[in-house]
């Protein structure tokens, strides 16, 4: 936990989609302190001085190697993990695939099991599902179950569909629009 005099503290976190050309976006299944065998995207805590771009490109970077453009912030949410007596808010962005490197490599063994490309649908059916709970408790580590920021984005911000989201974002701003992103 962390803490200043004794107090604790609510870190900042940043979660990345980085949507390929065809909206898909990579999930890790997860090893570690909290949130063990399930799958999250790309990200972490915020360091000290750091701002979010620096953030989201230096943790997308250390845990998969991809490069990213086109960053846009989607929403936050509230994340409370009481078995790891942590709390964060964690920020969400949105970014397109750029460069050689099309698919994700294993930086980090000691904290992921490995990399996937997912549709958000195919993550909202899963969650939508009566047995998902069921199968997840058989079987956590074959199953399809979900970080918690990833499920707050479900339970707090019922309806987004990030892809979506992120492709309104662009056109809020004038960007350019993102070839091959267009959603169904």
């Amino acid at each position: 936990m962390s803490t200043i005099n004794n107090l604790p503290v609510v870190r900042t976190g940043v979660n990345v989609f980085v949507f390929n050309d065809k909206g898909q976006f990579v999930l890790g299944r997860r090893m570690g302190s909290h949130g063990e065998n399930t799958w999250g995207l790309p990200g972490g805590s915020m360091e000290f001085g750091e701002d979010f771009e620096e953030c989201t490109g230096r943790e997308v970077r250390e845990e998969t190697a991809l490069e990213f453009s086109d960053l846009e912030f989607l929403t936050v949410t509230n994340d409370f993990f009481p078995e790891a007596n942590k709390h964060y808010t964690t920020n969400f962005f949105a970014a397109k695939l750029e460069g050689d490197q099309k698919e994700p490599v294993l930086m980090e063994k000691d904290k992921c099991l490995g990399w996937k490309w997912f549709t958000w649908e195919e993550i909202e059916e899963h969650y939508k599902a009566p047995d998902a709970v069921k199968k997840d408790e058989k079987n956590k580590f074959e199953g399809q179950e979900l970080f918690l920021p990833m499920l707050s984005l479900f339970r707090q911000r019922a309806g987004l569909h990030p892809l979506k989201a992120y492709e309104a974002r662009l056109g809020e701003t004038n960007k350019k629009p993102v070839i091959g992103l267009t959603s169904k």
